[in-house]
């Protein structure tokens, strides 16, 4: 069982209004997609509209100077919902993780999902600059009414990937499907291993591109060293279930090229 808490519903029915898309976040391959989207929350002075609370969820509270959370949420900014999860789930919960992240998309009438992860690199070390990092893009249904056209472009003149995926991100697009619903994902070079701050922050200057907003990376970058050094237990507990993941389905653990 699960149940989404609102806590602020005033600025529910404004993002409900403003039809923002959705990011999914959750720990993944080089941590990317949970530095990005709390990057963008701390930055933007996101909104915390709502946590869910389900059963399944393993009995972690987050605690930010002694005030508890639980640790998935939802939250909304001027441009942006976020649904994050800030722990990593085993692979036995990522269907319902999914059924939940297309409730959220109803809840708040947002059209559009869009995710990004990490896609490990074994030349990672290699790459100096964030403008030397590997862009992918998948997507599917963003010929749907209500998709703006300015991301219907950004997405035909990208680089698709090819390739398989395997983990929680590929339950989240296989639910998608399933329910004919749009999403954009994006696949970013990172380490395997590593919490890669640098790979986020490529992430955020594609979603700046891909929506037309202006997050500063500055930050992000300057913090890196203390974000790999603060984030590197969470991705080994991350890089755990991705393991456990391809012992369950015969898959790849991670995402690879062909």
């Amino acid at each position: 069982m699960h149940e989404i808490i609102w806590i602020d519903r005033k600025n529910l029915m404004r993002s409900k209004l403003a039809d923002k898309p959705l990011y999914v976040a959750l720990p993944d391959t080089g941590l990317v997609s949970l530095i990005t989207a709390t990057h963008i929350i701390q930055s933007q002075g996101a909104t915390l509209l709502g946590f869910l609370d389900a059963d399944w969820i393993p009995p972690i509270t987050l605690v930010t100077k002694g005030d508890p959370s639980p640790p998935i949420k939802i939250y909304s900014t001027d441009t942006l919902n976020i649904f994050l999860s800030e722990t990593p789930l085993p692979p036995s919960l990522w269907r319902l993780y999914a059924q939940v992240t297309y409730q959220t998309l109803t809840h708040l009438s947002s059209t559009l999902i869009i995710s990004g992860t990490g896609i490990p690199n074994p030349k990672r070390l290699d790459i100096q600059s964030i403008d030397e990092l590997r862009v992918f893009y998948l997507g599917k249904y963003l010929e749907t009414e209500g998709i703006n056209q300015e991301i219907r472009d950004k997405y035909n003149t990208s680089e698709k990937f090819t390739g398989s995926l395997a983990g929680p991100y590929s339950s989240i697009i296989n639910y998608l499907i399933r329910e004919n619903t749009p999403f954009i994902t994006i696949l970013v070079d990172s380490y395997l291993d590593y919490p890669d701050p640098e790979s986020a922050a490529k992430l955020i200057l594609e979603l700046n591109s891909l929506l037309n907003i202006n997050i500063d990376i500055n930050k992000l970058l300057e913090k890196g060293s203390e974000i790999r050094l603060m984030a590197r237990q969470l991705a080994i507990q991350t890089r755990r279930q991705n393991i456990l993941s391809g012992q369950k389905t015969g898959s790849p653990p991670v995402g690879i090229y062909i």
